[in-house]
C-alpha cells in the first residue's frame, strides 16, 4: 500500500508538513511530486497526474490538497476507460478543494461538471480556513452525493492537528454514509440545527443534503496558493 499526495499551487513546500503529517498517521512514506509552478493549465497538472494514477493498486490511498484536489476530481471523472479497474478501488480524500463553477470561483478551465467518480471518496474542510471558503465543501458536495463529508471548526488550509482524523477516514472502505464532525457551534442541515462535539452520520437523499448556512459570500476570490 502507497500514499500519493498531490499538492496545492505553488504548495510543494508548503503542503510538505501535511503531506508528511498524514504519512505518519498512515503509517506510510507519501509519495509527493512536484507539479509545475510556470504552467496552472489543466492538462499541465492533469498529465503528470494521470501517470502517477495509473500506478495505483486496489489498496492505495490518494490525497489531495486545494486546486491539486480540483485536478484530481476531473481526472477520476474521466472514468474507467482511462484506468483499469482495479484503481477504482483506490480510496480517495480531496482536501479544502476550491469550487470553479459559476457558483463559486467561476473558472471554467477547472470546474467540475461530473460525473461522479466510482472511487470511494471523502470531501474535508475546515470552517477557518483562510484561503477557500468554507462554503465551496457543500457546492461540491452538491454535486458528490455518495462522498463523504467532513466539516472541522479549526485547522485551517493546512488542516493542523487534523493528520489522525484524515488518515482514519481515507482509510475506510465504506462509501455509503455521508458523515460530518460537528465540533463546534451549530450547522445546519435542511434547516434543522445540528450541535456539536458530535458526529453524526446523514445518508444521501434524493434531494441531496445541502447547506443551508449563508454561503453566498465566496470572497476571498481565486488565488492558487496552496
Amino acid at each position: 500500500m502507497r500514499l500519493l499526495f498531490l499538492h496545492g499551487a505553488g504548495g510543494f513546500i508548503d503542503d510538505g508538513p501535511l503531506a508528511a503529517a498524514l504519512g505518519d498517521a498512515v503509517g506510510l512514506t507519501p509519495d509527493m511530486p512536484r507539479l509545475p509552478d510556470d504552467d496552472m493549465s489543466f492538462e499541465a497538472w492533469a498529465t503528470p497526474i494521470r501517470e502517477h494514477l495509473s500506478h495505483l493498486d486496489a489498496d492505495d490511498l490518494v490525497i489531495a490538497h486545494s486546486f491539486g484536489a480540483s485536478i484530481l476530481l476531473r481526472v477520476l471523472a474521466e472514468g474507467s476507460a482511462q484506468f483499469p479497474r482495479a484503481h477504482q478501488r483506490a480510496r480517495v480524500a480531496l482536501l479544502a478543494m476550491p469550487d470553479w463553477s459559476d457558483a463559486g470561483w467561476d473558472v471554467s478551465d477547472y470546474a467540475f461538471h461530473g460525473p461522479e467518480p466510482e472511487m470511494i471518496l471523502s470531501l474535508h474542510h475546515c470552517r477557518d480556513d483562510e484561503v477557500v471558503p468554507f462554503a465551496h465543501l457543500w457546492l461540491h458536495a452538491s454535486r458528490l452525493p455518495a462522498a463523504r463529508v467532513w466539516e472541522y471548526r479549526s485547522g485551517g488550509h493546512q488542516f493542523t492537528g487534523l493528520a489522525n482524523r484524515i488518515a482514519a477516514d481515507a482509510g475506510s472502505r465504506s462509501g455509503v454514509a455521508r458523515a460530518r464532525v460537528f465540533d463546534g457551534p451549530p450547522a445546519f442541515v435542511g434547516g434543522q440545527a445540528i450541535r456539536g462535539p458530535s458526529r453524526r452520520t446523514i445518508r444521501p437523499t434524493s434531494a441531496r443534503t445541502r447547506c443551508v448556512t449563508p454561503c453566498q459570500d465566496l470572497s476571498p476570490g481565486p488565488t492558487l496558493a496552496g
